[in-house]
C-alpha cells in the first residue's frame, strides 16, 4: 500500500526486507501515533463545530431580538407619521375652511364698500396704495389695477399731491387729518369733496399706514348754495317794502 510504504521509508526499512522486533515496535508506535493526531484532530473539529453551531444559535438570537425591535420602532414610527398626517390634513382642512370663509367675507366687504357712495383707500407707510373701492378709481378714471401698487404722488399729480401733501404728514404723525377741497373736472363743473386720513397703527405704537375716506359733497353744497340764494332773494325783497312776506310750501307750510 503506498501509505504503508512511505511510512516504511521513513523509519529507513525497505518493504522487501524481513523486519525485527524493534523495526515492528517503531512501525506500531507510529502508527498508533498518527490514530492518536487523528482523534485529537477530529475531536477539535467536533468541538469547534460545536462551538460554532452555539454562536451560530447566539447570534441568530441577537438577530432575532434586534428585528424584533426594529419591528417595534418601525411600527411606532409608523402609527406617528399616521397621526402627524391626519393631524396635518385636519389642519389643511380647516385653514382651507378659513381661507373659503375669508375670501367669501372679502368678497362681502367689497360688495358693501363699492356700493357705499364713499371713496375709500388704504396707503401704506411707503405711500403706495395697497386697496382702493370702485368710487375711488372711477373718480381717479382709472382701473384698480392701475392703482394698487402706485405711488400717491404718480396717480393723482403733482398738484393734487402738493395740496394733501400737509395731510399726508398729520396722519404719518399718529393724528386724523381732515379736509375740504373742491377739484374742477373735464367738463368744466365744480365737485366739493371732503375727507379724512385715518392712521393706521400697530400694537408697537408705529404708525404704517392710513385709511383715506372721501366724499362727494357737491350736491349738498348745491343744495346749501341754492337755499343761501333764495335767502338772499327773499331778504332783497323783504328789504324793498315794509309789508310782510312769506313763502309756503303746497301743505301751507312756511
Amino acid at each position: 500500500h503506498p501509505l504503508l510504504a512511505r511510512q516504511l521509508d521513513r523509519l529507513g526499512l525497505s518493504p522487501d526486507a524481513q523486519p525485527d522486533a524493534a523495526s515492528w515496535a517503531r512501525l506500531i508506535d507510529r502508527i498508533d501515533a498518527a490514530y492518536t493526531q487523528a482523534d485529537q484532530a477530529r475531536e477539535m473539529v467536533e468541538r469547534s463545530m460545536t462551538l460554532s453551531s452555539r454562536e451560530m444559535q447566539d447570534l441568530h438570537d441577537r438577530l432575532r431580538v434586534a428585528n424584533d425591535e426594529l419591528e417595534h420602532k418601525v411600527r411606532s414610527r409608523t402609527d406617528e407619521l399616521q397621526r402627524l398626517n391626519e393631524s396635518l390634513r385636519a389642519e389643511v382642512d380647516e385653514r382651507r375652511r378659513t381661507e373659503a370663509a375669508l375670501a367669501k367675507s372679502e368678497r362681502w366687504i367689497r360688495l358693501v364698500n363699492d356700493s357705499l357712495p364713499v371713496m375709500l383707500a388704504y396707503v401704506d407707510a411707503g405711500e403706495t396704495y395697497r386697496y382702493i373701492n370702485e368710487p375711488y378709481s372711477k373718480r381717479l378714471g382709472l382701473p384698480p389695477g392701475g392703482i394698487v401698487g402706485q405711488q400717491v404722488r404718480d396717480v393723482i399729480g403733482e398738484s393734487v399731491y402738493a395740496i394733501i401733501r400737509p395731510h399726508i404728514v398729520t396722519v404719518m404723525t399718529g393724528q386724523v387729518a381732515s379736509f375740504e377741497r373742491t377739484q374742477t373736472d373735464a367738463a368744466g363743473a365744480v365737485h366739493w369733496f371732503t375727507g379724512e386720513f385715518v392712521p393706521d397703527i400697530d400694537d408697537a405704537g408705529t404708525v404704517v399706514g392710513f385709511y383715506v375716506m372721501v366724499i362727494d359733497v357737491t350736491a349738498q353744497k348745491s343744495a346749501e348754495r341754492t337755499a343761501l340764494q333764495n335767502e338772499m332773494r327773499f331778504r332783497g325783497l323783504t328789504a324793498l317794502s315794509s309789508d310782510w312776506y312769506w313763502e309756503q310750501d303746497t301743505e301751507l307750510r312756511f
